[in-house]
């Protein structure tokens, strides 16, 4: 069998072991494009997910920053609420220092009339001790001129 047969034998074995390393090639590169998807996959969903927890994150950011103007509404709000506080408590305090002084100045003429009532009665006093002594020498000296 060594004439074209054996060429077209010889050919075949050829072929069919072409075949086996390209059936062999072929199932590597399946294997390897099983593997590939499945990384894709694992990918994908990973992507998913992090596109999931992004948009989550922005929407968390955007409450935020809704909370946050509404907060600095309320800070604007208490500071000019304070400043009006402050200027009634301003207010307030220039009423008391000028009650402050009223007062202090009623207690001062208070004590000047207290001063003068008491110089008064003093006065009265010595008037009368001066009209007791007047009349018991007018008495005397009537006594004497009866007598007389």
């Amino acid at each position: 069998m060594s004439g074209p047969r054996s060429m077209e034998l010889s050919e075949a074995f050829q072929l069919e072991k072409e075949f086996e390393l390209l059936s062999s090639s072929v199932k590597e590169l399946q294997s390897e494009l099983h593997e590939n998807l499945e990384q894709l996959k694992v990918e994908k969903a990973r992507n998913v997910s992090l596109q999931s927890a992004n948009d989550m994150r922005e929407k968390l950011i955007e409450e935020l920053e809704g909370k946050l103007k509404i907060a600095v509404s309320h800070l604007e709000d208490f500071s000019h609420k304070n400043q009006e506080l402050s200027q009634v408590n301003s207010g307030c305090e220039d009423q008391i220092r000028e009650l402050m002084e009223i007062a202090q100045k009623k207690s001062t003429d208070s004590q000047q009339k207290a001063s003068e009532i008491q110089s008064l009665k003093q006065n009265a006093e010595n008037h009368e001790s001066q009209i007791e002594t007047f009349t018991g020498e007018t008495l005397q000296m009537l006594k004497v001129q009866q007598n007389v």
